[in-house]
């Protein structure tokens, strides 16, 4: 969260009052701007103390009249498309004190958000053992683990770290290739294909207090890749594959 300048001068353009105390500014980690509203879906953001109200801007901006004292917490409902703060979100003091001040809150997609046509992503479900070995029933869902794109040795404590998201109460999650580096393309085959350190990524799940890595997984640029993975003790098996 911050109190960016670009952040501050469009608030200062989109608002006309002179009695101001906060504006919070939703942003999009995909895209870098403010949420789109879809299906009235929306992020929005209120302090659990006192009767404190905001309104909605046409910036897309949550701006509040008055706020509690000191640095109070802003509690968030980031809707079906985004996760919540995993941290408290402060409004601080620094922010405060700006002349314009703005909470710029950055907000992560889950996997319900609906990304452009031909962006790299990998979805996909994780899930604990089959209650067998030769069960054709599913393990159950792992919610709320920690899921990462990495590469190409993290056994050796020298990774690159992609991208990171967290698995929903389903299991599922959905990792998208951001536009500011940490992977490349090889373009010698057929397909494009994403690297990581000049290898295929690996992915890599971080849950009760374990850390798990995938075997190598292809993944085509401008495709999603569709993996279902199964987590059992400490290891880690991409069961299915499939690119669309």
């Amino acid at each position: 969260m911050s109190n960016g300048g670009d952040a501050a001068d469009q608030y200062r353009s989109a608002v006309r009052t002179t009695s101001l105390a906060l504006a919070v500014s939703f942003v999009d980690r995909v895209t870098g701007g403010a949420p789109t509203t879809v299906r009235g879906d929306r992020p929005t953001g209120w302090f659990e103390e006192g009767s404190f109200r905001s309104r909605r801007t046409a910036d897309g901006y949550d701006v509040f009249l008055e706020i509690p004292p000191g640095e109070p917490t802003l509690s968030v409902d980031a809707g079906d498309r985004f996760f919540a703060p995993t941290d408290p979100v402060v409004v601080t003091e620094e922010v405060l004190s700006a002349p314009y001040p703005v909470l710029e809150v950055p907000l992560e997609p889950t996997p319900a958000y609906e990304f452009d046509a031909g962006t790299t992503l990998v979805r996909g479900v994780l899930r604990g053992p089959a209650p067998t070995p030769d069960s054709e029933t599913p393990g159950t869902p792992i919610a709320e683990a920690t899921v990462k794109l990495v590469g190409p040795e993290p056994a050796t404590g020298d990774r690159t770290e992609v991208q990171t998201t967290t698995t929903s109460a389903e299991g599922e999650f959905v990792l998208y290739l951001p536009g500011d580096g940490g992977w490349t393309v090889d373009t010698e085959g057929d397909d494009p294909l994403v690297k990581v350190a000049d290898e295929d990524p690996h992915i890599l799940v971080e849950s009760g207090g374990t850390t798990s890595v995938s075997p190598a997984v292809e993944l085509r640029e401008s495709k999603t890749t569709a993996v279902s993975l199964t987590l059992d003790g400490g290891s880690l098996s991409v069961d299915r594959v499939l690119v669309r």
